[in-house]
């Protein structure tokens, strides 16, 4: 039976969890150096300082200096105090020595099943197995002789990509991280599962980078950026926006480095290929024909969020076979369960992946190849279901910019008076079950008229969350109370000569509807309706005059469904309180 950490920390509860990997994989680097290198030890040697004196005799400083890193991040503090602890230490060298199966094989499958276990290393997130597989082989498909993982953390990403591309030794691994650790850790990684060619610098990928001299090699670049949040930053004079999201000055600074003929594989979320800030990137991406495929993952492949995630392929110098096209592929649905916190690619959807790249062709509902005319009009969007998803509006549709204006919602500012005025100020908990519940609303003081004719909603508004983990609808019913929209809303009117505000509802909420909004949504755990991309929504031509009877029928009976519903409630409320009382009165008599 194999060894394995994982089993071994869980059966162990002198080893905390973060310590305990790190002694653990100490321990496991020792004896696969020495099980390579045919080096022998007794198992009551000192432990610490061990690995850098294993290491004195291998060539290059960078390795050395890896070793005495490594070995002084080391927890030593705990086998000192804790003589039981050093005792399972032993132990677990003792078995690794007798089984020997300290190999590099077995090292890396101890660091996909350290992920099953726990999902996180180090206390960092780390590339999902089989999301490192998917890239792995996408980026094999084509030969490279040369990997950059660029914030390669443990660089597993880029040795599952080398081991992939067949181990080949003219193969050379360099990756960047700003973990000084975690270089530490590749280093010695890569060391031990045979990659001698390799170099881990520890630095900022977004500071500038000195070109190496001498001829350029063709390379693979992987990139699993890490989770950057809301965080933007001022751009330089040459950037078309102010203001950009870090994840695109790290894809702004990969791009910078590529040549033509190089290829790279980066992990993004949704929102970097959907906001507005970046629009002229994105734009500039597509026209210089730089952008080769974007590939939709399933939710839950990482145990620490839940975030839409895209896979995305730049290439300069396409082929031209792909020139002027993109490939975009949904595998949403090609997951299984994985962990208690996180799930798996399945296998089949993999291989679907890769057959469908390699070939570039079109197979929707997965798969389909969309020029770059098209990317234009959708406004630069790359998020893959705008163009995965078939579009089932009839042949004529509208602009719904043409039919109704919209307004963002009153930013109220900290301070101002709350009142009893009649003057109530909705909020996203307001909307319920598409109805607006007026009776939960704050009440606020009137500000000038311009408020009241900029934020005063009336009979047949259709009101929508514009920020929010979640979207709600609801149209204003007939003789409102006197009401503002809050700073999270957004109002649509329609212009009721031209269409009507009822059929627009209920295209919202239909299934067509919401899957179009969700297109136009950016954002990733907070998600924003701009008001710029819901004047570009397409809508069904209901702009005829039977259309708007057909729409004013229906206010008709969504207003008499409303009043029934309503008296059928109350109805109900007082049959429940008179049964609820007739208990107890019973018990009280039968005491």
């Amino acid at each position: 039976m194999t060894l394995k950490l994982s089993s071994f920390l869980a059966s162990n509860s002198q080893f905390s969890e973060e310590s305990g990997k790190r002694l653990l994989l100490y321990v496991s680097f020792v004896q696969c150096f020495c099980q390579q290198y045919h080096v022998s030890y007794q198992p009551d040697t000192q432990l610490e300082g061990l690995l850098p004196l294993l290491f004195r005799q291998v060539p290059g400083y960078a390795i050395k200096e890896a070793a005495v890193t490594f070995d002084s991040a080391m927890p030593w503090e705990l086998l000192q105090g804790n003589s039981q602890l050093a005792v399972s230490l032993s132990h677990f060298q003792q078995e690794l020595v007798r089984s020997c199966c300290a190999t590099p094989a077995w090292l890396l499958a101890q660091l996909d099943d350290l992920f099953e276990a726990d999902n996180i290393l180090f206390d960092v997130s780390v590339t999902p197995p089989t999301l490192c597989t998917l890239i792995a082989r996408l980026a094999s498909l084509r030969p490279a002789r040369q990997i950059v993982d660029l914030c390669c953390g443990t660089y597993s990403l880029g040795l599952r990509t080398w081991r992939e591309l067949g181990s080949a030794p003219g193969i050379s691994c360099l990756g960047e991280d700003i973990n000084g650790y975690l270089c530490s850790f590749a280093r010695l990684l890569l060391f031990l599962c045979g990659v001698y060619d390799f170099s881990i610098a520890e630095r900022d990928i977004t500071l500038p980078f000195t070109e190496p001299p001498g001829p350029h090699t063709p390379t693979i670049f992987t990139a699993d950026f890490p989770f950057t949040g809301n965080r933007t930053r001022a751009t330089s004079k040459d950037t078309p926006s102010s203001r950009i999201y870090a994840d695109w000055l790290m894809i702004r600074a990969l791009l910078g480095r590529m040549h033509p003929g190089d290829r790279a594989f980066v992990v993004a979320t949704k929102g970097a290929l959907v906001r507005k800030n970046e629009c002229a990137l994105r734009a500039e991406l597509v026209k210089n024909d730089w952008l080769d495929a974007v590939i939709q993952l399933p939710p839950g492949l990482y145990p620490d969020h839940n975030l839409p995630l895209e896979l995305v392929v730049f290439e300069k110098a396409r082929p031209s076979s792909r020139s002027g096209r993109v490939f975009f592929a949904d595998m949403s649905a090609f997951s299984i369960p994985g962990t208690r916190r996180a799930k798996k690619l399945s296998p089949s959807g993999i291989d679907q992946a890769c057959r469908a790249f390699q070939s570039f062709v079109c197979e929707l509902p997965f798969s389909a190849v969309v020029p770059k005319e098209a990317i234009e009009h959708a406004g630069w969007s790359l998020y893959p279901l705008t163009y995965l998803t078939q579009d089932n509006l009839p042949s004529r549709s509208l602009r719904l910019g043409d039919v109704a204006s919209i307004t963002r919602g009153l930013q109220l500012a900290k301070g101002s008076q709350v009142c009893s005025t009649p003057r109530y100020l909705l909020n996203i908990r307001d909307l319920q079950n598409g109805e607006i519940l007026f009776e939960t609303a704050d009440q606020v003081e009137v500000g000038s008229v311009s408020l009241e004719e900029k934020y005063r909603i009336q009979e047949d508004d259709i009101i929508l969350t514009s920020k929010g983990s979640a979207l709600k609808i609801a149209i204003v019913p007939p003789n409102p109370p006197a009401s503002y929209l809050g700073g999270n809303l957004t109002r649509i009117r329609v212009r009721n000569d031209r269409y009507s505000p009822y059929l627009l509802y209920e295209y919202l909420i239909s299934e067509r509807g919401q899957n179009a909004l969700n297109l136009i949504q950016t954002g990733t755990t907070i998600r924003v309706l701009g008001s710029a991309n819901l004047k570009e929504l397409n809508i069904p031509d209901y702009a005829s005059s039977s259309a708007v009877k057909i729409g004013a029928a229906l206010k008709d009976a969504a207003i008499q469904h409303r009043q029934e519903k309503r008296k059928l409630d109350e109805a109900f409320a007082r049959k429940r309180e008179s049964l609820l009382s007739q208990l107890t009165t019973t018990k009280e008599r039968e005491t």
